[in-house]
């Protein structure tokens, strides 16, 4: 028997299901062998797992995932060294590709915290789309800035985020209003849930 970390699997044996915390997997008939032990409220694919997308998702603890698209203000940067989430970066990491940076914002306090308290959490996956609805950018919440206030560009602080782009591309960029996608695994949420502002109300 040999361990593996992935996702929320616990070990696998040769020619044998696959033990997960809450159910096995049969990697032979690529399938669950027992239906989502919370039912329904994982949605209605009983034999569903992070929407089908292993790749880009994990779900250790069985966590619902709660997504947000909305239009926001992005913007780049191209610093270098450890960006504001410590226990990320720690071990000399610096931010780059795939970073993201947002508003440094208490919600309590109703203002800009030390340390840093990142107004989406440490972690959200990110998705920027183009005009034409095309995916431009990917990445994870791993650092806070203060493009959202006064002082750069006046919007609200849950509005704003920060991607990172290489030298003379983050100038580049400049400013943009795009639809994005933010997505964070909740505790206290019982099923999946995905919150889109960009649609008209019906």
């Amino acid at each position: 028997m040999f361990l593996i970390t992935m996702a929320a699997l616990l070990a696998v044996t040769q020619a044998q299901a696959v033990m997960f915390f809450a159910r096995p997997y049969e990697p032979n008939m690529q399938r669950w062998l027992t239906r989502d032990p919370i039912g329904e409220q994982g949605g209605l694919n009983l034999y569903g797992y992070v929407g089908n997308n292993p790749v880009n998702f994990i779900d250790p603890f069985g966590f619902a995932r709660i997504c947000l698209i909305k239009y926001m203000t992005v913007t780049a940067y191209n610093d270098v060294g450890p960006g504001s989430d410590w226990a990320y970066f720690k071990g000399g990491k610096s931010v780059g590709p795939g970073t993201v940076a947002v508003a440094n914002y208490s919600e309590v306090q109703q203002k800009p915290t030390k340390p840093a308290a990142p107004y989406y959490d440490y972690g959200s996956a990110v998705t920027v789309y183009g005009p034409n609805g095309e995916e431009v950018y990917n990445g994870e919440v791993h650092d806070t800035g203060a493009g959202w206030d006064s002082k750069h560009h006046n919007v609200a602080p849950g509005d704003w985020i920060d991607i990172w782009k290489p030298g003379k591309e983050a100038r580049k960029f400049g400013v943009q209003k795009l639809k994005v996608k933010i997505c964070h695994d909740d505790p206290c949420a019982k099923q999946d849930e995905t919150i889109d502002l960009t649609k008209p109300d019906k």
